[in-house]
């Protein structure tokens, strides 16, 4: 459906087939709507078929097809089963007054139409469906938002985490997901592209799918055929293939080894002794080919190196959007500055370093990230004191 270009001003469907009267009113309504008019009904549906409006003003006795008829209609469009509608009538009659109510409109005008009984009963009818349609939305996406909160456990296979989730607007579309299995566990960073509530049914979507896979192949599954089958399952699915996402997934080992991929997703950084790299995983953007391939990296964090997996609100900061290198030579520089610091001090400085950089404009898009490194004497006691018989 495509919908009529996006308008400051609510757009209202009048539908009478009295030339004058179409006159008049849009008259009145000038500077204020933007009006949408015509003469018969038929032509009315033919519009609104691929159209969406804000409130009809219709009225009730034409030929051919009248406006009980058209409200009816209105039911076999999705798009449209909410919208306000206002009868305009010169007949008193008021069997044909309940039919209309019956039909769930919001108000009558007589005709002859005043300007000012006009306007009092459409500001308020918009504003009614205004409230209703924020009030539905807030609801809704509090659900859905608390129930993707992204969370990440403090430790998994002897490596420490730490997650960072700020959404830019209500109902952003970053998820975090934590799959243990039986020798390792992956920690998953996804992406969806948008914002607003739409960007949360996709991560909802993306979310359930992308746990299901995981546990289906739960011992065999690398992170480039995780990536192999994500990317062939959004090419072939009609609901996901309507939103981008960009995934880095990261397989952690109990020994500290860790491998890295990731498809259309900003590359992580890797901090050592020796300095502050950009990893080498990148892979095409899932959905965009029936068939891709995933390359991936492989780091081992148990010397005291540190790893950095981040969405890509990170690096689209407002003060550094036209310097995407300059953000990426940021984060390493506080990664190199903090390596020797703990975790927890490490995470608070890249905290304070982005709320910094948007304290000013705000976030123009979610910032998530995962900061981890390995925890040496988490894997020492694990061997110390694994096969031995506990008594105490």
């Amino acid at each position: 459906m495509s919908l009529l270009p996006k308008n400051t001003k609510s757009v209202i469907l009048l539908v009478d087939d009295d030339d004058i009267i179409r006159s008049v009113i849009k008259a009145y309504l000038e500077g204020l709507y933007q009006v949408e008019e015509f003469d018969h009904v038929h032509k009315a549906l033919t519009f609104l078929k691929d159209n969406s409006v804000d409130l009809v003003l219709s009225d009730i006795n034409m030929p051919d097809m009248n406006g009980l008829e058209l409200r009816d209609a209105l039911n076999g469009f999705t798009h449209l089963e909410a919208v306000p509608f206002i009868f305009l009538t010169g007949s008193s009659d008021e069997d044909l007054r309940q039919k209309a109510r019956a039909l769930g409109i919001d108000d009558f005008i007589t005709k002859p139409v005043k300007k000012e009984e006009l306007l009092n009963a459409i500001q308020p009818t918009l504003r009614r469906r205004e409230q209703v349609a924020s009030a539905l939305g807030r609801m809704l996406d509090e659900q859905i938002t608390d129930s993707l909160k992204p969370t990440l456990p403090a430790t998994a296979r002897n490596f420490n985490l730490i997650l960072e989730s700020q959404e830019a607007s209500v109902g952003g579309g970053d998820l975090v997901l934590h799959i243990p299995h039986k020798d390792f566990d992956f920690i998953i960073l996804a992406d969806v592209m948008g914002h607003g509530v739409e960007a949360k049914f996709f991560a909802h979507a993306y979310a359930g799918y992308i746990y299901g896979l995981m546990r289906s192949f739960a011992d065999s599954l690398s992170p480039e055929g995780f990536l192999e089958r994500l990317n062939k399952a959004i090419y072939e699915d009609a609901l996901l293939e309507k939103s981008m996402l960009t995934v880095c997934i990261a397989q952690l080992f109990p020994d500290g080894r860790v491998i890295v991929g990731t498809a259309g997703h900003p590359a992580p950084l890797i901090a050592t002794k020796e300095g502050v790299y950009e990893m080498d995983c990148g892979g095409m953007l899932l959905g965009a080919l029936d068939s891709s391939t995933y390359e991936t990296s492989h780091i081992d964090l148990s010397q005291g190196a540190r790893l950095l997996l981040f969405s890509d609100g990170l690096i689209e900061l407002p003060t550094m959007l036209e310097d995407p290198d300059g953000v990426y030579a940021q984060l390493a520089k506080h990664m190199k500055e903090t390596l020797q610091d703990s975790l927890d001090s490490a995470g608070e400085a890249l905290h304070s370093y982005y709320k910094k950089e948007c304290k000013d404009e705000g976030l123009r898009d979610d910032v998530t990230y995962v900061l981890l490194d390995f925890d040496p004497i988490k894997l020492n006691k694990s061997k110390i004191y694994d096969g031995y018989k506990k008594w105490l």
